[in-house]
């Protein structure tokens, strides 16, 4: 099985996403659209990591471990993203 992961965890936080003030888009804060993204985007990769181990028959497989591996960084991501919004002044 061949994967191809095309998001880049690592990215998700840089760029105009996440203002310093709090702006919003259609009643939702930009904060909560991101975190919203990110969660659907472990979502989606946690789903397709079990499938590849599914097809793979393992868990140690190399598609399988490449995809946990995107899994672990984007779940990092998420945590320091989160850490970041509690402890930012108000």
């Amino acid at each position: 099985m061949q994967v191809m992961i095309q998001a880049s965890p690592s990215g998700l936080l840089q760029g105009s996403l996440v203002n310093e003030r709090e702006e919003t888009y259609a009643g939702k804060s930009l904060r909560d659209s991101h975190k919203a993204e990110l969660e659907e985007k472990i979502r989606q990769l946690r789903v397709l990591m079990e499938q590849a181990a599914a097809d793979e028959n393992s868990f140690t497989s190399d598609a399988v471990v490449q995809i946990s591996m995107k899994l672990d960084e984007l779940i990092n991501d998420y945590h320091q993203f989160m850490e970041d919004y509690k402890n930012k002044p108000k």
